[in-house]
């Protein structure tokens, strides 16, 4: 499901960067930077219909950039651009798609 979401999003946005896509990762998290536009941004439009993290999943509690996407080379301010979604097993092709709406409907205004 996350290779889908993120072609998809790449097919609407090919400025989306995808952390991690050229790589062996754990199919189930996508991690995602929008440039120009700040994480907080995702919280005030979606976060009363989908959950994410701006920060690693070790230390999603903390309020600071990423220190595994620091790691990879990018500065504060992309890490600051940056969000981490997991799909979990329960996760359905029509969540994908609200999702999927939700953003492209977001990013084209």
């Amino acid at each position: 499901m996350a290779k889908y979401f993120e072609q998809s999003l790449k097919a609407a946005f090919p400025e989306i960067n995808i952390a991690g896509s050229q790589v062996s990762r754990l199919p189930h998290v996508s991690n995602l930077r929008i440039p120009e536009i700040p994480s907080s941004t995702w919280f005030s439009k979606f976060s009363d219909k989908f959950a994410f993290s701006t920060g690693s999943a070790c230390s999603s509690a903390l309020a600071e950039p990423s220190h595994v996407l620091e790691a990879m080379g990018y500065t504060d301010r992309k890490a600051e651009e940056a969000v981490r979604l997991s799909w979990g097993r329960f996760t359905k092709e029509e969540d994908m798609g609200l999702l999927l709406n939700s953003l492209i409907g977001i990013l084209t205004r």
